[in-house]
């Protein structure tokens, strides 16, 4: 319990670090924060799952609903949240061990590695892509009414 309270809070601290980075506006930080970290909720649950690819993709596509929802409620772009929130799941040491392979001249486990980052990496742009084609009537419903 106490490692995915850790990782949840390394989720949270990274997004924020990355919204940081990039100079998303300070309001959105916490709301920015919140989006990776579910995010990264919906991979652990999944995970225990499913095949890593469909966790993925289903964490993916938490994250760009939730930017959306997030973008409409708070009157600004969606791309504030949804790199933001996708920024736990990125593969980097699927990344790292594909160079690392690379320089040790072990290219098969470097295509290997590579590969499968590539399938990684194409599960979120297909969980991201099923997001955004969700018509935008239906998250205006989010909205509130004044």
């Amino acid at each position: 319990m106490s490692r995915i309270l850790f990782q949840m809070v390394a989720a949270f601290g990274g997004t924020v670090g990355f919204s940081i980075l990039y100079n998303t506006p300070k309001k959105h930080f916490l709301w920015a924060g919140l989006t990776g970290t579910l995010g990264w909720m919906c991979y652990l649950v999944l995970q225990r799952f499913s095949y890593p690819l469909f966790s993925c993709f289903g964490a993916a596509l938490i994250v760009g609903i939730a930017a959306r929802i997030l973008a409409v409620r708070r009157q600004c772009p969606v791309i504030i949240f949804a790199i933001a929130g996708l920024f736990p799941l990125v593969p980097g040491v699927q990344i790292y061990y594909v160079i690392y392979y690379l320089m040790t001249d072990e290219l098969s486990q470097a295509i290997y590695q590579g590969v499968e980052t590539l399938k990684v990496a194409m599960a979120i742009v297909m969980g991201i892509i099923v997001a955004l084609s969700i018509p935008q009537k239906w998250f205006m419903l989010t909205k509130k009414r004044k």
